[in-house]
């Protein structure tokens, strides 16, 4: 475990290998402080990373870490929940309030990223949080992904796609135009 700590990435790395392929329980209580505190982002992602491998990110883990200070944590908090494919309504509503208010614009990458993995019923909730906020989407890589994740969903959810371009107060939204 404190090979996590040290500055020599393949250290790190090869520490994250050998705590995932032992999976001991016993460590999953550091690893998840680890990822909780605040003051070093860098260790807060190897305490991330090493608890997904050796077991899983966890719904309290996750809801605490989607304000962690560190934007890169919230970023790969999204990232692992979305390799999950299906979320619950309480996970699915965190993570279109957070599409609705962080200012990052690779968290909102990943989050526009991640929609476009799940089913078209969760996605385009987060989708319709990155449309409706007020400015817009500044980063082209998030505008191109947000418009994948619609694209994907043209044909199998076309009537949702439908009822959210109907909305008038869409048109006045940038995002929303430019995806229309």
């Amino acid at each position: 475990m404190d090979c996590l700590r040290r500055s020599n990435r393949w250290l790190a790395d090869r520490a994250r290998r050998e705590l995932h392929d032992r999976r001991d329980p016993a460590v999953v209580p550091h690893l998840r402080n680890m990822a909780r505190q605040k003051r070093d982002g860098l260790l807060a992602l190897q305490g991330l990373w090493a608890f997904n491998g050796v077991q899983g990110i966890d719904e309290p883990l996750a809801t605490e870490l989607l304000t962690h200070p560190y934007p890169h944590v919230r970023l790969w908090v999204v990232r692992l929940l979305g390799d999950g494919k299906i979320l619950s309504d309480s996970m699915l509503l965190q993570l279109a309030n957070l599409a609705a208010s962080d200012g990052n614009p690779a968290v909102l990458a990943q989050l526009a990223a991640s929609a476009k993995r799940l089913s078209g019923e969760q996605g385009l909730g987060i989708i319709e949080q990155l449309l409706d906020r007020t400015e817009s989407l500044e980063d082209e890589r998030t505008r191109w992904l947000v418009w994948w994740a619609i694209e994907n969903n043209a044909l199998s959810n076309s009537d949702r796609l439908l009822k959210m371009f109907a909305r008038p107060e869409a048109w006045y939204r940038p995002a929303w135009r430019e995806n229309a």
